[in-house]
């Protein structure tokens, strides 16, 4: 997107997206040619779908949070007239009405992610739409944080603090965490009172955007911090430097995010799931917990499964199978 072939307009840059689409499809078929080929013939079949859900997952993920980003660059080319950097830069020539503008992009995005949402409720679609419409959905939402993450920054370092880099990031990562957090607590309270399963989703989507804004912040604020003190200490080459620290920033988050962050996320997670299967109509049994637990859900077993299961338990404690048909059966061996 920044050789001189592309980078004299919009519509060279959207090529440029448009591009990139298409290269990371070719990569996901190959890469699901070679698992299809060499990997899932040796396993079982419940492995085989768990393996291709989890990366079916990455692979979304990469699309979205690399086409997001390039989407963001198009709307501020458009906006601005220059192509921005690769890395957040630091300008001071944006007007305020283009950082309003930016902003009003962020909701856009995000209105567009709730209609695709819609989309996938209100119609069944094969795996290959379904699949199609998620990334789509999640494409919007990372062009929506990294908008918002952009126009924080436009306000910040346009207005405040130009000269002091360090200071401007740590202030704009603090100001995009408590107006996110501000919007995350309405839409949490709007996805608990609400009775429709896409008001549900829709504020748990938006809550998505508004987390991801947040995370490149603090992402960026730390990259910054880190740099600057890697170069500032003495003794230690920058590299070596960089290295201790990360090393100490995962020693003191990854406890916490595997106490508190982990534990939510996969009880979320069994909520979905629950929610699918409730949606193509398999019985779903919830689990009473013990205390302080939450609550888990498995399917129902069909009931010649069940009789089956019961049968064999008798067989195993030594006792006679009852014969004769099924229901007389166990009638008679339960009046025993």
């Amino acid at each position: 997107m920044h050789t001189k072939e592309f980078d004299q307009g919009v519509g060279h840059c959207l090529a440029v997206v448009l591009c990139a689409i298409v290269f990371m499809f070719v990569f996901a078929s190959g890469s699901y040619f070679i698992r299809n080929m060499f990997v899932y013939p040796k396993m079982r079949e419940e492995q085989r779908e768990e393996c291709g859900e989890e990366i079916r997952e990455v692979e979304n993920d990469m699309v979205a949070l690399s086409v997001g980003f390039m989407v963001s660059e198009v709307v501020r080319f458009g906006i601005h007239g220059e192509l921005p950097e690769g890395e957040p830069n630091v300008k001071d020539d944006h007007e305020q009405w283009e950082a309003w503008v930016l902003y009003a992009f962020s909701i856009v995005f995000g209105v567009i992610a709730l209609c695709f949402l819609k989309l996938q409720f209100s119609k069944e679609f094969g795996k290959k739409v379904h699949r199609i419409l998620e990334i789509a959905k999640m494409t919007c939402i990372m062009a929506m944080a990294w908008c918002l993450l952009f126009w924080g920054q436009w306000e910040i370092f346009d207005t405040h603090l130009v000269k002091r880099e360090n200071l401007a990031r740590i202030v704009l990562a603090l100001a995009l965490t408590y107006y996110g957090m501000i919007q995350i607590f309405v839409l949490d309270a709007v996805a608990d009172h609400s009775k429709s399963k896409i008001a549900k989703k829709g504020s748990r989507l938006l809550t998505k955007g508004f987390g991801l804004a947040l995370a490149f912040a603090w992402e960026a604020s730390f990259d910054n911090s880190i740099e600057t003190m890697a170069d500032g200490i003495k003794g230690w080459s920058p590299g070596g430097m960089k290295l201790l620290i990360a090393c100490v920033l995962v020693a003191i988050v990854a406890p916490a995010w595997a106490k508190y962050i982990l534990p939510k996320t996969m009880t979320e997670e069994e909520e979905e799931e629950k929610d699918q299967k409730e949606a193509d109509g398999e019985d779903v049994e919830v689990i009473k917990p013990p205390p302080g637990k939450p609550a888990e859900a498995k399917i129902a077993p069909e009931p010649a499964a069940t009789e089956a299961g019961e049968a064999g338990t008798l067989r195993d404690a030594g006792q006679a199978e009852p014969v004769g048909k099924p229901g007389e059966a166990w009638s008679a061996e339960a009046a025993k």
